[in-house]
């Protein structure tokens, strides 16, 4: 299995038995099941999701980045369960060396909307700061200029 493999199960959407599921161990009986939209754009006409599911790599320093951008750990307190794992010694779900975070998908989508607008504003800066580099006297480039040089 692979991480791209791992669908997030919507638990609160699907109806599983809870007496004959065992959530520590990850096994689950269900009777339908309902997944999270991994890609908020792709889910068409079903209502948003309220969270954002993301791994992270397992390490204090970047867990503890993650929390400072608002995200938290993925718990059996959560209504999410990664489809085919158990939850690790400290309760946490754990692939390899990343773990299960989430954040709130309105916070996401205004983090990926900022980000947009600092790429876009930041290309604009880059490709203003060139022409102007390149501009000579009267409007003309440096490589216009040149040629007149060389032509003369």
């Amino acid at each position: 299995m692979n991480l791209s493999d791992i669908r997030f199960v919507d638990l609160t959407a699907s109806v599983w038995d809870k007496e004959a599921s065992n959530q520590k161990e990850g096994s689950y009986v269900f009777t339908s099941k309902r997944y999270v939209a991994r890609d908020p754009s792709r889910i068409g006409g079903d209502t948003l999701p309220d969270w954002f599911l993301t791994w992270e790599r397992n390490t204090p320093s970047e867990i503890s980045r993650s929390r400072a951008n608002g995200y938290s750990l993925v718990t059996i307190n959560d209504p999410f369960w990664p489809e085919g794992l158990a939850l690790d010694s400290e309760g946490k779900y754990t692939f390899g060396d990343v773990v299960l975070v989430k954040c709130r998908l309105v916070d996401e989508l205004e983090r990926r909307m900022k980000r947009e607008q600092l790429n876009q504003t930041s290309a604009r800066a880059n490709r203003d700061t060139f022409a102007a580099g390149v501009r000579g006297d009267g409007g003309e480039t440096i490589y216009q200029d040149m040629l007149q040089k060389m032509s003369k």
